[in-house]
């Protein structure tokens, strides 16, 4: 008897590092990816706002919105490529949650609630995708006003 209660605490303390590290990882890429974007959309912005400095012609506009693009573009196949680390460690916590509540360990706080909202909600991606679409329209009034002028 005493064996299975020690079995039991030394299986707690296992899974509770075990959900701290999935948390701790999922952080880091969730703020890496972020902090990427944030460098990568001032970047595209700056240039967006650089173009507007000295007379460009069509081609150096075309030229210069590419680029801005391409950041845009990378930084979303970026996002999508660190998506599948932080989706399985929420999957992860989502399990060592439910095994703690197995071994009568019940969380202050349960991070599939909240992963629950955020997937329901879509916030992550809409802001993403609302961003790309940003500056692509942004280029595109830019490269109409090039036409006219």
């Amino acid at each position: 008897m005493n064996d299975d209660k020690q079995f039991k605490n030394d299986r707690k303390d296992v899974l509770l590092a075990q959900y701290q590290a999935c948390n701790t990882t999922r952080d880091h890429y969730d703020t890496i990816r972020w902090l990427i974007g944030s460098i990568f959309i001032g970047a595209s912005l700056t240039i967006f706002g650089i173009s507007f400095t000295t007379p460009l012609g069509i081609y150096e506009i075309l030229l210069i919105a590419g680029f801005s693009i391409t950041l845009m573009v990378i930084w979303i196949f970026y996002d999508n490529h660190v998506q599948s680390w932080i989706k399985t460690s929420y999957n992860l916590a989502h399990e060592i949650e439910e095994e703690l509540g197995y071994l009568g360990l019940e969380l202050h706080h349960r991070i599939r609630a909240k992963d629950d909202e955020l997937c329901k909600t879509g916030k992550g991606k809409r802001i993403r995708n609302y961003l790309f679409y940003l500056v692509v329209i942004a280029w595109i009034i830019r490269f109409i006003m090039s036409i006219r002028l």
